[in-house]
């Protein structure tokens, strides 16, 4: 009987695999397109806020400055935010030594203290869209280790303007260069699309659904300001999402889609900051639902890791010799159909699909690194991220 039921379970493990869309390929590739007419170019305010980004700041205002964009119809504002690392003093100095008058403008702003109740990335937001002018039509957040290509910006305006988009949201191609970046970004980021139902991320009738990533969000300044601005979600972990979800319920058009060909993202540059990345995140994915966590520990055992331990299982099963050779071959296609998935995954992250065979390791430093943010949590009731402390969504049972 139960050599039956190990046998079903792998095909249908093998052909979700198999069958189940997942990744940035499932969203709309935009692709570049030439700027506007200087005449018709609607004005932009660039926000990028900063803080500890030192090895990232010149390589991203450098790709800003450059853009295809009517440069007298931008502006970039980097608010910079307590930084200890030196990125002060380098947007300083780069603002200092800019041509005086020169377009795109380029101007720097620092942030007060942390008020009380609020995440930094959204204060800096806030703080910085208080500097741009009323007759300014877009404003573009921008983290600062993104960097854009030349066509970026003047094809997002295009794209929204033309589709009627009052928000819009580009996932960039992620560039990974560390061991721990290649094995457990991928894997992470293949959990979570699994998690999302991606048919309604871009269904204006599904606000819950709403997604947006917080390295390249385009947004209309005056929804922006009639939805509350960032005041509003002051205290979300992940305002990205929030603010998508807030513009959303109050009927505003948001898409989310694959921005590969126009924004880079330099996230991690090693394990620590990947740790600390994924704690942050874990729990607020979930929105502080213990049963969401369990649940989703679960399907994740179940899919992406039980599928190869089944032929280890069959190897010791092997004394029942007339059905052992079909147990064996059928244990064999749920983590060949995963191997599938993760080479077929790889050439969105630009690495070789030898690493489709850490995938058991990826996905077991994924659960660890969720789980130790829940413990953290339940024991500090704070959540650490780049020297500040959060305090997530209220545990749910």
């Amino acid at each position: 009987m139960w050599m039956t039921l190990a046998l079903l379970y792998n095909m249908l493990i093998a052909l979700y695999h198999v069958l189940t869309p997942r990744g940035v390929g499932r969203f709309r590739a935009l692709r570049a397109r030439s700027a506007p007419d200087a005449s018709q170019a609607p004005r932009v305010s660039v926000l990028i806020p900063m803080r500890d980004e030192i090895s990232n700041v010149q390589r991203c205002l450098d790709a800003l400055l450059t853009q295809s964009y009517p440069a007298d119809k931008y502006e970039i504002i980097v608010i910079e935010d307590g930084s200890t690392d030196g990125t002060r003093e380098l947007l300083e100095t780069l603002q200092r030594t800019r041509p005086s008058g020169a377009p795109p403008r380029l101007r720097v702003l620092h942030t007060p203290p942390l008020q009380k109740g609020w995440t930094g990335k959204s204060q800096a937001l806030w703080w910085g869209s208080q500097a741009v002018p009323d007759s300014v039509e877009w404003l573009l957040f921008v983290d600062g280790d993104t960097f854009l290509a030349p066509e970026a910006l003047a094809s997002v305006i295009r794209e929204a303007e033309a589709r009627g988009l009052h928000m819009l949201s580009l996932q960039p191609y992620e560039e990974l260069e560390s061991w721990w970046e290649k094995v457990i970004v991928p894997t992470s980021l293949l959990q979570l699309l699994k998690s999302v139902d991606l048919a309604a991320v871009n269904d204006d009738q599904q606000p819950g659904a709403a997604v947006a990533s917080g390295q390249f969000i385009l947004v209309r300044h005056d929804v922006y300001e009639a939805v509350g601005t960032h005041e509003s979600i002051r205290g979300e972990i992940l305002e990205s999402v929030a603010l998508a979800r807030r513009l959303r319920e109050r009927g505003y058009v948001v898409r989310m889609e694959n921005g590969f060909r126009l924004v880079r993202s330099r996230m991690f540059t090693g394990f620590r900051e990947l740790w600390e990345s994924y704690q942050r995140e874990g729990l607020t994915l979930y929105q502080g639902s213990l049963v969401a966590v369990a649940l989703s520990t679960l399907a994740t055992a179940l899919l992406d890791l039980l599928p190869f331990l089944w032929p280890w299982i069959a190897l010791r099963r092997g004394r029942a010799r007339s059905r052992f050779y079909s147990l064996l071959l059928a244990s064999l296609l749920p983590p060949l159909a995963v191997l599938y998935q993760r080479m077929l995954s790889a050439r969105h992250f630009g690495i070789s699909r030898w690493y489709a065979f850490t995938h058991p390791i990826g996905t077991g430093a994924t659960l660890l690194m969720t789980w130790t943010s829940l413990f953290r949590l339940l024991h500090r009731g704070s959540i650490s991220w780049k020297g500040r402390e959060y305090l997530p969504p209220r545990l749910k049972r």
